[in-house]
C-alpha cells in the first residue's frame, strides 16, 4: 500500500464557469500488487465531475481516482469528497 498527496482535476465544466473544490489536495492510497511492476504513480489521477456537482444536493462530489499502472489493484481518496464552489468565469 503506497499513499500519496495527489491534486483534484476538475472535469467536464461548461464554458463560462469556473469550479472550485476544496480541499484541492487529497490523499490517494494505491493498493498494490506485488512485487511491483510498474511505477503505481503512472497516470494517476484524481477528478471532480461537475455532472456530479449538478446532481448534488449539498454542494460536495465524490471523488473517482484512477491509475494506468499495471499492479494497481485499487484507488481510495481521503476524503472521498469536496466541497465545490461554481462561479462565472473572468472575462
Amino acid at each position: 500500500e503506497i499513499t500519496r498527496s495527489v491534486p483534484v482535476t476538475v472535469v467536464n465544466v461548461p464554458a463560462g464557469k469556473n469550479m472550485l473544490v476544496y480541499p484541492s489536495v487529497v490523499e490517494v492510497s494505491l493498493k498494490c500488487s506485488f512485487p511491483l511492476v510498474d511505477d503505481p504513480e503512472r497516470g494517476l489521477r484524481v477528478e471532480a465531475d461537475y455532472n456530479d456537482l449538478q446532481r448534488s444536493l449539498g454542494g460536495r462530489c465524490l471523488l473517482k481516482a484512477s491509475s494506468r499502472s499495471r499492479g494497481v489493484i485499487s484507488c481510495e481518496t481521503y476524503p472521498v469528497s469536496v466541497s465545490c464552489i461554481l462561479e462565472d468565469a473572468q472575462p
